[in-house]
């Protein structure tokens, strides 16, 4: 749908290079209207406004309505789309907080936002076990019709979003760089995924580079689009502490997904328990808690505990045993069972025939998932 003049007018305020939130909307509640501050640049030197030298340098430079339009156009002509905070499908859920993006960019086939959506967040550095649960869980939400939002980094929010594609599902990815800068770059498959059943958006212009300074930005949009959010493995210095702050500071729901008493990073799942977070097994806990009944919900019962493989012998069962707790080497495992190397290897041959165990990067073994 093509940008309106008002709409028009907004981006060129909020695409100008150095002009932050605060500006803008400084600009926008000080009684002028956008197009006068297009068409009369010296009401742009109201200190009111917070416009630096170069801001208002910059403004007057690209107060061309031709000039702006051919910018549009070329977005346009990648598959951007323009999402300004004053665009009526503008997300309800960003406007109801202080200081939303001003402008967001969009890429992919969604078109509708809905509150139907969580978010789901976690380390970067993730388990396997981990990686599975987040993944599973995800599948579970968007087979039931929620909409899964995430951040597209390495761990969980990867896991997170191939979960709702496999389900054949729909995801959002927020970027903390230009909707058309893969970051990060082993993600390409799954940019374009997401570009065919779901969206990429960010706040900051196409062609932005990644900046450490950008993640935390969009992390707020990750928890202000997301009814809640659910976090995965973490650490306490993890990034997904500050999506979880910000969906306390927006009076959102925050679930933690099951502690997992095994390996993986739980010191924030563990905190948050403590501070009276939502635990949670599978999807039906959360479409039971917001009344979002869905057909396929059934399908999802959280499976049992697996049952130990029969016709182990005494030696297999102790390496099982073993492996319940994590992904070990050979080394490890030699060193902890105090036992031979070759009777070791032998046994792990065994069990990685029947399908009881796998062998793993780093010359490690874990049970077979």
């Amino acid at each position: 749908m093509p940008l309106t003049t008002k709409e028009i007018y907004w981006y060129w305020l909020t695409s100008c290079p150095g002009v932050g939130i605060g500006s803008v909307f400084a600009a926008a509640d000080a009684g002028f209207s956008l197009e006068q501050l297009f068409y009369e640049p010296e009401l742009l030197d109201n200190s009111a406004f917070r416009f630096t030298p170069d801001m208002r340098k910059n403004l007057k430079e690209r107060a061309n309505i031709s000039r702006l339009l051919e910018e549009i156009e070329m977005h346009e002509r990648k598959g951007i789309r323009i999402c300004t905070a004053i665009s009526p499908e503008y997300p309800q859920m960003l406007k109801d907080l202080w200081r939303p993006p001003a402008t967001l960019y969009m890429k992919g086939r969604l078109t509708q936002f809905t509150e139907k959506s969580i978010a789901m967040v976690g380390s970067r550095h993730v388990s396997r076990k981990g990686a599975a649960a987040a993944k599973e869980f995800a599948g579970q939400l968007a087979e039931s019709g929620i909409t899964v939002v995430s951040g597209m980094a390495r761990g969980i929010d990867t896991q997170s979003h191939w979960g709702a594609l496999d389900a054949g599902g729909q995801t959002i990815a927020v970027l903390g760089c230009g909707v058309d800068v893969i970051y990060p770059q082993e993600n390409a498959d799954l940019y374009a995924a997401i570009c065919d059943n779901g969206a990429i958006i960010s706040e900051y212009l196409p062609g932005t580079e990644p900046k450490a300074q950008h993640f935390p930005l969009r992390n707020r949009i990750i928890a202000g689009l997301s009814q809640g959010t659910v976090l995965g493995e973490a650490g306490l210095r993890s990034g997904a502490n500050i999506t979880v702050n910000y969906a306390c500071d927006y009076n959102r729901d925050v679930f933690v997904l099951h502690r997992g008493d095994g390996d993986g990073n739980f010191e924030t799942v563990h905190k948050l328990l403590t501070m009276g977070a939502f635990e949670v097994t599978n999807a039906h806990e959360i479409l039971d808690y917001y009344g979002w009944n869905a057909e396929k919900t059934a399908k999802f019962e959280r499976k049992p505990a697996a049952e130990k493989p029969s016709g182990l012998d005494f030696f297999q069962e102790g390496i099982y045993n073993l492996l319940l707790k994590g992904d070990y080497s050979m080394q490890q495992m030699i060193e902890l069972l105090h036992q031979p190397a070759s009777k070791v290897s032998t046994a792990l041959t065994m069990m990685e025939l029947r399908g009881v165990v796998e062998r793993l990067p780093g010359n490690q073994f874990g049970l077979k998932l």
